[in-house]
């Protein structure tokens, strides 16, 4: 999490790392409700801004982001390991943070 200012208060964003299940229990639910806590955890901290870098290849993560609210902001490259393109996500306003 880092501190954002802005001329009424301090922002909290936070950025999502390495988020991952193994390969034998996915499909199991529980990606989405390790994301779920972390983003009740993130709300109870204020954080107003939820973000995360995904591989453009890894459709079943993106479509975890995208059911849990998150929105492709847009595409880079060398930030998901050197060559390969990935997303930039946010949560969606309007998800639950202040």
């Amino acid at each position: 999490m880092r501190p954002v200012l802005s001329y009424s208060h301090i922002h909290k964003t936070a950025t999502l790392y390495s988020f991952a299940v193994d390969s034998d229990r996915r499909g199991c639910g529980i990606g989405k409700r390790l994301l779920q806590k972390g983003i009740r955890e993130m709300k109870l901290s204020f954080v107003s801004c939820i973000s995360l870098f995904v591989a453009r290849e890894n459709i079943p993560a993106i479509n975890l982001y995208r059911n849990m609210g998150f929105r492709i902001l847009r595409e880079l490259e060398d930030v998901c390991g050197p060559g390969p393109k990935c997303y930039e996500m946010d949560l969606e306003p309007g998800h639950g943070l202040p």
